[in-house]
Order: structure tokens, then sequence, then C-alpha cells
């Protein structure tokens, strides 16, 4: 394994994600040459220093937490009301499925139904975007909240 090969995979090396056999071609390179020694060496000393400095991260206040929490209540009831509110609306205009089924109308008024379904559908797929979209912040920032307490 050449200088270049070995300053490629260093990284990799000194964080344990080389594979066998790279690994013992690696450790058969640095004996030999006190260049790459040096770097693996710098790398340790870099990992230590950011190992450390991550033991000292700041805990957030109470106060965060607790409005983190009502927030994400307040969220949740939100996008509930969303969904059920989108679900209203859903089954009133299934219940006119039925109707417009059930007669002859002219091809305008066929026209005209189809184009007022469209019409429901670009008002409603917003609030369907933004119930997914809370849905989505609510589990990512309650599995942040429950990774923090478990620390």
């Amino acid at each position: 394994m050449s200088c270049a090969d070995v300053e490629q995979f260093l990284g990799a090396y000194a964080d344990g994600e080389l594979s066998p056999e790279r690994r013992r071609d690696l450790e058969a390179h640095l004996p030999g040459c006190p260049g790459c020694l040096a770097l693996l060496r710098d790398l340790e000393e870099q990992n230590a220093a950011l190992a450390a400095l991550r033991g000292d991260e700041p805990r957030p206040p109470a106060a965060l937490k607790r409005n983190l929490r009502r927030r994400l209540r307040r969220t949740a009831l939100l996008t509930l009301a969303r969904v059920l509110i989108l679900a209203l609306v859903v089954a009133v205009a299934a219940a006119f499925v039925p109707l417009a089924m059930a007669r002859e109308w002219p091809p305008l008024a066929r026209v005209l139904f189809g184009l007022s379904g469209l019409a429901l559908f670009a008002a409603l797929a917003p609030l369907v975007w933004r119930a997914l979209w809370d849905v989505k912040n609510v589990v990512w920032v309650r599995l942040a909240v429950e990774e923090e307490e478990g620390q």
C-alpha cells in the first residue's frame, strides 16, 4: 500500500470503519513509514479533542423544554383539527357522488361537476400537505424530546 493510499484511508482507519483486509494492509504499511504514522497520531489527537468537546454540550433550560412540549401539544391538536375538517369535507363531497350518478345531467353540468371536484381537490391539497407536515414535525420533535430525556 502506498502513502497516497494510506492517506486516503487513514480517516476511516482512525474511526474504525475499514474492512479487515484494508486494515491489515494499512497496519502493515504504518510501522515502516514515519510520515503516515505521524498523520495517524494527528488524526487520533483530533478525534480525542472532538470527543472531549462532545461531552461539554450545554443542556437546554427547563423552560425551553416546557415551551417545546406545549407547542408540540398545540401542533398535534391543530393537526387533528385539520384532519377532522378534511374528513368532513371528503364525506360531504362523497355524499354528492351518488346524487350525480343517479340523475341524467346534461353534458355541461357533468363538466361543471367534474371541475368542482378538481377545485375541491386543489383546495384540500394544501390542507392535506400541512397536516402531513405537522404530523412529521410532531413525531420528529417527540423523538428528539424522548432522546434528550433518555440521556
